[in-house]
């Protein structure tokens, strides 16, 4: 059984359809959807309400959940 994750934000549609196919397709998902709820989360906190990707918003988001990049380095 697969772990199911309530999302929240603008992007809550479009991630629960995506998963949602990836899994028909015969595709486990469960960590990938453990991620989409994280950047789902992010999201929802920090109300960006339109359902675009910017540079900016991976880049912070990356922060928030732990990553950091070559770009960021000190």
């Amino acid at each position: 059984m697969h772990k199911v994750y309530e999302y929240n934000s603008c992007f809550s549609e479009l991630i629960t359809q995506y998963i949602s196919e990836r899994r028909n397709a015969g595709f486990m998902f469960d960590n990938p959807a453990y991620w989409l709820y994280r950047f789902d989360q992010y999201c929802s906190d920090n109300k960006i309400q339109e359902a675009s990707i910017s540079k900016k918003t991976v880049s912070r988001m990356g922060f928030f959940i732990g990553f950091k990049n070559k770009s960021h380095a000190k």
